[in-house]
């Protein structure tokens, strides 16, 4: 793997920004870039892989502008993430070509170009539509399959998903589509920083922050931007001096913000967990009131509330559609939070500006 290896020597004091899995998302990754107050002249900014495909944007334009400060700013590193193989789209059979195309419709690269170009399925032939594609975006295809798998510091791994035990013995699935890397991984002499799968995964609460597992010195920081229902982009933010790291966290999130029209004092925690992406099916019902559903539930054995309408029955038992968080936060009179849902009843579902999901009484928030 030395050929797709990178290795960085960075200054002894220095600021460093790490983001992966933007998915197409531009707007959403310039506004966290602002938030963290990015200076090209000073940061170390490294987006590790997925850039395009899934999300609402153009996947050209998010492009496009990834290569573009990678060209132009002084210290832009990239790493190739398994949504960023191109070529691979366009040696899949015919039938399945289209059907990724239309299936994808405007959030796929290839559909964002075939409508710059001028390109149709109706017009032109598949093989036709694939041959005019390779021919005009070829410079970028090939490009995004030279970036490096994994850059290495004395301080820090990077890669898009994760790596062998063995560094130097990993292989290109080892780096952009290690599915079990979190879970499997021993840890490593230094932080490994990585995405792919969203940190939400990982945690006990519902919260789309990145995770630092201390221990091992792993670092998930896969948002579940443009995956999860209520996904964000992270910044993972290292500030660097000498041989001790400092870590903090940013997140960007698309959805609208709102503001608390009174105190809210909020429930302690209750001790049940969020039912999450490994969690989904439901052992029996304990109890049931008016907006919650407590539940047992099937593969981890505990206890989770459930919010009634997002219980559904599928396959003869109980699943539920999607990670239901536990916590009710207590809110400021004016403190501003994102409204990730409304349409509930009886209670709004928000994150606050420190990444925690929770449940708001319908009638405390108002718009900002």
């Amino acid at each position: 793997m030395d050929s797709a290896f990178r290795r960085l020597q960075l200054p002894q004091r220095a600021r460093l920004l790490m983001v992966s899995d933007i998915h197409g998302s531009l707007s959403l990754l310039r506004a966290l870039l602002k938030k963290c107050e990015y200076d090209p002249e000073r940061d170390f900014l490294f987006l590790l892989g997925d850039f395009i495909e899934k999300g609402k944007e153009s996947s050209a334009d998010c492009l496009r502008a990834i290569l573009q400060m990678e060209r132009e700013l002084p210290h832009v590193y990239l790493t190739q993430g398994n949504c960023d193989n191109i070529r691979w789209m366009l040696d899949l059979p015919d039938g399945d070509f289209r059907s990724l195309i239309e299936d994808r419709q405007r959030n796929s690269i290839l559909k964002s170009w075939m409508d710059e170009d001028g390109l149709s399925f109706a017009a032109s032939s598949i093989p036709a539509v694939k041959a005019a594609l390779l021919q005009r975006h070829k410079s970028e295809i090939d490009h995004l399959l030279s970036l490096p798998l994994l850059i290495e510091t004395d301080e820090l791994l990077l890669s898009h998903s994760g790596a062998a035990a063995d560094v130097r013995a990993s292989t290109r699935h080892d780096c952009v589509k290690n599915d079990d890397f979190f879970f499997r991984s021993l840890g490593y002499d230094r932080w490994f920083v990585f995405g792919h799968m969203p940190a939400q995964n990982f945690h006990d609460s519902c919260t789309g922050n990145p995770l630092l597992d201390r221990r091992r010195r792993l670092a998930a920081i896969d948002g579940g931007n443009a995956i999860k229902r209520f996904g964000q982009l992270n910044a993972l933010i290292v500030h660097k001096d000498g041989g001790e790291l400092i870590f903090e966290t940013r997140f960007a999130d698309p959805s609208p913000k709102a503001r608390a029209l009174r105190d809210v004092i909020g429930l302690p925690e209750s001790g049940t967990c969020c039912a999450d992406f490994f969690c989904r099916q439901v052992e029996r019902v304990l109890s049931v009131n008016a907006h919650f559903t407590l539940c047992r539930m099937k593969n981890s054995g505990r206890n989770s509330y459930v919010k009634n309408e997002w219980l559904e029955r599928r396959d003869g038992g109980l699943t539920v559609r999607c990670a239901c968080s536990q916590e009710f936060p207590a809110l400021r009179k004016g403190q501003e939070v994102y409204l990730l849902e409304d349409k509930l009843s009886g209670y709004d579902l928000i994150k606050t500006e420190d990444g925690r999901v929770g449940w708001v009484e319908k009638g405390a928030l108002g718009p900002v």
